[in-house]
């Protein structure tokens, strides 16, 4: 993620969050990598804050789009192939 970093010195480092668009091509890429995904999982494997709940917004846009399912018995979101 270095090529968000605005501002940065010997205590700290600034970066510019993703957009939500980046952040749905990050979630997909992870969804590619892992096979199957809950929105905890994503959440706990993003390196920058998001909540949960835009997580999931997201996963569920995924659906919408044919792109992924929910598999209600592993409680997890899967790729479509």
């Amino acid at each position: 993620m270095k090529q968000n970093l605005i501002y940065e010195d010997d205590e700290i480092e600034v970066y510019v969050m993703p957009n939500y668009d980046e952040i749905k091509q990050i979630i997909l890429n992870m969804l590619k990598e892992k096979g199957a995904l809950s929105s905890r999982e994503a959440h706990d494997l993003l390196p920058f804050p998001v909540s949960e709940d835009k997580i999931r917004k997201i996963l569920d846009s995924l659906v919408e789009q044919k792109i992924a399912k929910f598999d209600y018995r592993l409680k997890k979101y899967i790729l479509i192939s």
